[in-house]
Parts: C-alpha cells; structure tokens; sequence
C-alpha cells in the first residue's frame, strides 16, 4: 500500500502538469508564461501557430521580435513597470503573424505565486482584436469628421451672422441715405416746381446709387457655395476674359495687365470670374493720376499656412497663393480687414464712384471655396491681395 501511495503521489504532478499543457494548447487564446527573470519559457500552441515560429525562437526575449517596432517600446514600459509592482496589466499591440501581416492584439498578464505565496513570474493570454481595431479606427475617423463638420458648420454660421450684421448696418444707413435724398428732392420740387431744374438731377443720382446698391446686393446673394456648380477652371483663361471685360478701361487708362502662369483648380466659374473682375477693376479705378496703372498677378504653391487660416486649413490638402498686385494709391493698413465688410468704402463719391460691395463679394466667393484672402499696402504705394485657394 505504501509502495502504491509513494507512486501515485509522483505521478500526480505530472498528470497535473500535461493536463495543463493539453487545456493551454487547446484553449481559443494565446498563452505565455514568464519567470521572475522577465523573462518567457513557455508559450502554447495557439502562440506559436499564430506566429509561425517554434518555441526555442520564441524563448526569452526572442517573442519580442514579432512585435511592431512603433509598439515595442510603449510594451515594454508597461511589462516592465508591472512586472516590477507584481500588479496585472492590460496593453495592445501589433504583433507579426506568420504570414508576415501586423495584427493588433490584446495582452492580459497577471503575476503568478506559489502555493507558499512566493512570487513566481507572469502568466498571459492574448487575443486577437484587428477586426475590433478597424472598427474603432472607423468610428474614430466618423466622429473626427463629423466633429470637423460641425466646427465648419459653427464657423459658417458665425460668419453668416457677420454677413447678416454688416446688411443690417448697411440697409440703416447706406441704402437709407439715397431714399431720403429722393424723398427729401420730390417733397422740394412738390413745394416749389421752379426748383425741379435744380433737384431732379440729384433725384435721379439717388436713384442710380440705390439702383446699384441694389444689383451689387443681389449679386451677392447669389454668390452661393454649391458643389454642384464646381468644374475644373483654368485661371489663364479666366484672367483673359476678364481683361477682355475690362478692355475699354484698360485701354482708356493705357493700363498694363500681366499675370505670370496660373494653375487649374476645381472652382465655380462665374465666381472666379467675379473675383478677379472686382480685383482688377479696383485695381484700375484707384489708379494714381497721370500714372498709368500696372497689375501683376502670380501665383505659387502654398508652404506655410498663415496662423489666421489654421482653423479652415485641411492637411494633405494642396493650396495655392494667387497675388494681386498694382501701383495705385494704397491705403492705410489699419483698413486691411475693414474694407471686406459689406458697403465699406475708404473714399466719397466724388473721389471714387462706388458702392463698397466688390471686395465683401470677393471675399465671400474665396470663403465660398474654402480658402482666404488679405489685403496689404501702404498709402501712396499701392495694394496687394493675397488669396490663398485649395486646388
């Protein structure tokens, strides 16, 4: 009896140790096994048919091989600093699969004891989880563009709103002033007709300035962003139509218009075309007397972003820098960003006919592709309109 006890007490431990090596090979997990050295001896067969590679390749550090090399030193921290604290952990990292493909995986390690209660290394299990990162890196990319939609979506309204005030400002003061001349001239000539020779003509001025008030607002109202309307646009040959255009000016004024090679972008045509139409003729109405005007517009690729334009920039995306550039009077600089509100002007009728709308309609269209313009100059020495468009 006691010769069969002592045997079944010896044959126990290994019994015990092959079941165990039977459920690690068989379970649905990856499994690894540590010594107090950090360092592993033992990995099941899910292990090792995962990575294609046998157990001596894998002992040691010899496993960390197949990890991704932008994960390993992150993975390393974390076993490290736990294995230190004997305090289990959770990481996720690529490991190389024996068809040489990275799947990302989930390592959970906890400490193993003794049954004396001594520290005696780490025990894992791993599963993969590439399918479930996919997922996470989809929803991540939705809510990162729908976050960017929204931001885009605030932004837009804010500057609608801008828009909204600058009319308003304008329809009670700018667009008021030529009713009540009209109304002021009609009720004069009503009470004394011999004064119609005198008032009529300032009648019909006042309605003139509304009448293109009223055309330069509607033209933009209907400067409206519709990705419909965008084709493919060649800025040479909007320029070219312009200048035909503005041929009468051009030539009454023996202005000299030169534009260096500029590229093809995706745009809506008639806009580009208000754009520079409103540029150029600008360009050409504050002339500087007896001093032909000169204009010269280039253009290059887009390399540092202006921190003003950060918040609409899109990375990856290509942007160029088209400049307009002439030699009329200039204006003070502290004007650089007033003169794109709506019914903005710098000058009197007299000096210069206008309606201070050009510039808020060039501003709305470039806003409208999603790009950016400014203004530079200096009085008496001419301005500059940098426009940054995305391609």
């Amino acid at each position: 009896m006691e010769g069969k006890k002592a045997h079944r007490n010896t044959a126990q431990p290994i019994a015990i140790e092959e079941q165990f090596r039977i459920m690690a090979d068989t379970a649905p997990v990856m499994i690894w096994i540590s010594g107090t050295d950090k360092l592993c001896y033992c990995f099941n067969q899910g292990w090792l048919t995962f990575t294609g590679r046998c157990m001596e390749e894998e002992y040691g550090n010899g496993w960390a091989e197949g990890v991704h090399p932008d994960d390993f030193d992150r993975c390393l921290q974390i076993y490290t600093s736990h294995f230190d604290q004997q305090k289990e952990f959770k990481m996720d990292y690529r490991l190389r699969r024996h068809d040489g493909v990275y799947r990302w995986i989930l390592d959970h390690g906890v400490p193993r004891y003794t049954a004396t209660g001594e520290f005696a290394g780490f025990i894992g299990s791993c599963i993969d989880i590439e399918e479930k990162k996919q997922v996470e890196t989809s929803l991540e990319k939705i809510v990162l563009q729908r976050t960017k939609d929204l931001q885009q979506a605030i932004f837009e309204l804010r500057r609608s709103n801008q828009e909204l005030e600058q009319f308003a400002y304008a329809a009670s003061h700018d667009m008021k002033e030529p009713l009540r001349k009209i109304l002021v001239y009609s009720e004069a000539v009503l009470s004394d007709p011999d004064s119609t020779e005198q008032f009529v003509p300032k009648i019909q001025g006042a309605a003139r300035r509304m009448t293109a008030l009223v055309e330069n607002l509607l033209e933009l109202s209907k400067a409206v962003k519709d990705e419909k309307l965008y084709e493919e646009v060649n800025l040479n040959e909007i320029i070219s139509e312009v200048n035909t255009d503005l041929e009468l000016v051009i030539t009454e004024k023996q202005a000299a218009i030169t534009s260096d090679q500029l590229p093809t972008i995706k745009a809506i045509p008639e806009q580009m075309r208000q754009l520079f139409r409103n540029l150029l003729s600008n360009a050409l109405k504050y002339s500087k007397e007896s001093v032909p005007p000169s204009v010269h517009i280039t253009a290059e690729w887009v390399r540092d972003i202006p921190p003003s334009f950060l918040d609409r920039w899109v990375p990856g995306r290509e942007y160029v820098e088209i400049t307009v550039e002439d030699n009329g009077i200039g204006f003070d600089p502290q004007y650089a960003d007033v003169i794109f509100n709506t019914f903005q002007r710098l000058h009197t009728d007299n000096q210069f006919p206008g309606t201070g709308v050009g510039l808020a309609l060039c501003k709305k269209v470039v806003h409208n592709h999603e790009g950016e313009i400014f203004a530079e100059s200096q009085e008496d020495q001419g301005a500059r309109f940098r426009i940054i468009l995305p391609v």
